[in-house]
């Protein structure tokens, strides 16, 4: 996306929160090479969907949170639900206890 060229992925794990079906990339099912080879030769006989696919690529990449942005909403989420775990300890055990 950061060289603004159309993707041609699996809609694996976190693929397709970042690459969108004929916004900017095109995807195939895993394993199977005939749809593959299909989706590349749309791309090759289609200069206006390239175009298309590669021009759009920038803005999804800019919709997109930042490696560091990412981090630390993981690290808020982990956060809270360790203290919750501790707040539930503290009420079903007793304030003396503490989850390590």
């Amino acid at each position: 996306m950061t060289y603004d060229l159309p993707i041609i992925t699996t809609p694996v794990f976190g693929i397709v929160e970042q690459v969108k079906p004929n916004i900017n990339g095109l995807f195939y099912t895993p394993d199977n090479s005939e749809e593959l080879a299909n989706v590349l030769t749309s791309l090759l006989i289609d200069e206006a969907l390239r175009h298309r696919l590669a021009g759009n690529s920038k803005y999804v990449l800019e919709s997109l949170n930042t490696f560091a942005e990412m981090t630390e909403t993981y690290g808020q989420i982990f956060r809270e639900a360790y203290f919750s775990l501790d707040k539930l300890a503290q009420r079903d055990y007793g304030t003396d206890v503490r989850i390590n």
